[in-house]
């Protein structure tokens, strides 16, 4: 990651079961983020990479802590490889580091909710 962009605001999702999104809304307040927003079986919040690491360490009611780095629309399968590939990704990772894709889909667009990670 270079940088330039460990100040970046991102966009920080906090996975989580189905009706801990209240109590891990409660646990991010009290580690000093203001707004959380409750989704469906996460809640989101706003910081930088500093941030990302401190929740990594420090958040107990969340499965897994991920990073928004891109959003766009798409109507066709292709249309997804298409925009990964326009992605900027080394300014993420270089040879020699490495980091995990994870997520779900909810779609008509993909026969399979992990067929999305596998590109």
């Amino acid at each position: 990651m270079k940088d330039s962009s460990l100040n970046q605001l991102l966009t920080i999702t906090l996975k989580t079961v189905f009706g801990l999104e209240e109590v891990l809304s409660d646990e991010l307040k009290e580690l000093g983020f203001s707004s959380p927003k409750i989704r469906n079986r996460a809640v989101q919040v706003k910081g930088t990479w500093k941030d990302v690491y401190f929740l990594n360490l420090h958040i107990r009611c969340a499965i897994s802590v991920l990073v928004q780095v891109e959003t766009f629309y798409i109507q066709h399968e292709d249309d997804l490889y298409k925009k990964c590939k326009r992605i900027d990704w080394t300014s993420y990772f270089d040879l020699d580091k490495t980091f995990a894709v994870k997520g779900a889909v909810f779609s008509d667009l993909f026969n399979h909710t992990q067929y999305p990670f596998s590109l």
